[in-house]
């Protein structure tokens, strides 16, 4: 829809808007403020990528599914209200956005998907919700400010390269759980709680 228009700065999406499909604002680099409203209930892969200008985004409880790099390099975006419906992070959702430090992952989300969060630098303590149960390969990888991260006992598989290259991480969870495995694994400080 309004793929690469990097004048474009403010967006107001009506009501009778339900979908915003893949690519629509793919590379707006001047986006900086885009209101969704409640009638839309899916934002498909691509949608926001590129959005350099995009501090923050928030997406109503409406939306239910969020596609592939659906923000992959939004570079000034540091926070995002996710919708509590969704129940998976998508491939690359979040990929490359350096600048994001705040965000909390919905309670019904069960699977974290490869490099959700590859190359989050700003991200520095995270809690994952119970109810998760996989995390995609290279998830965390990059995310070279992690320094805490909490893995609830439902995750019973963590892929590999999750946590590459993040040199400060102390990973918190249960004793015996697939956390203390996976730390164990990749010689990472573990934290029983």
């Amino acid at each position: 829809a309004f793929f690469g228009c990097s004048m474009l700065t403010n967006v107001y999406i009506p009501d009778s808007v339900t979908l915003i499909g893949r690519n629509a604002f793919w590379k707006c680099a001047g986006l900086t403020e885009i209101t969704i409203p409640a009638s839309v209930t899916r934002i498909e892969g691509f949608a926001f990528g590129y959005c350099a200008a995009l501090v923050s985004l928030p997406i109503p409880d409406s939306v239910s599914e969020i596609g592939v790099y659906a923000f992959t390099d939004c570079a000034a975006l540091t926070r995002i209200d996710l919708p509590e419906g969704i129940t998976e992070l998508s491939d690359n959702i979040f990929y490359h956005c350096g600048s994001l430090s705040e965000v909390k992952i919905p309670n019904h989300v069960t699977r974290i998907g490869r490099e959700a969060f590859s190359d989050c630098a700003g991200i520095t303590s995270l809690t994952i919700p119970e109810g998760v149960a996989k995390i995609g390969h290279g998830a965390f990888c990059r995310c070279t400010g992690l320094a805490s991260l909490t893995i609830p006992a439902s995750v019973t598989e963590i892929e590999r390269g999750v946590f590459w290259a993040c040199r400060q991480l102390v990973l918190r969870g249960r004793a015996g759980s697939c956390a203390e495995a996976c730390a164990q694994e990749n010689k990472i400080k573990f934290e029983p709680i």
